[in-house]
């Protein structure tokens, strides 16, 4: 699995937000489905999670370790996003602190 600017994504492309609010109102909607997923479905604290208990309903464990490292590649992407997210953040923090004292 390729993933990143050069990944061919499936379905239509989301629409851009029209205006920074609104943006940022998509990254904690989208980020909060993300952990609610990681939480409750993936990694599932309080039970056996389905990616930990999938083993035994599992038919095809031979498909299982090269979906791992498609899995951790996908995270690794998030993760680089996730450094450059923040330091896009800080700077636009900055800059509207800067705007609303003008």
């Amino acid at each position: 699995m390729k993933l990143g600017r050069s990944r061919t994504y499936k379905g239509p492309a989301p629409k851009k937000p029209e205006t920074v609010e609104l943006a940022l109102c998509d990254v904690i909607k989208t980020t909060d489905g993300w952990l609610r997923r990681y939480e409750e479905a993936w990694f599932d604290k309080d039970e056996y999670s389905t990616l930990e208990f999938g083993l035994i309903k599992s038919g095809r464990l031979d498909a299982i370790p090269d979906l791992c490292d498609d899995a951790n590649e996908a995270l690794d992407f998030m993760e680089k996003y996730v450094v450059d997210a923040r330091k896009a953040l800080k700077k636009l923090k900055s800059q509207a602190k800067k705007a609303a004292r003008a």
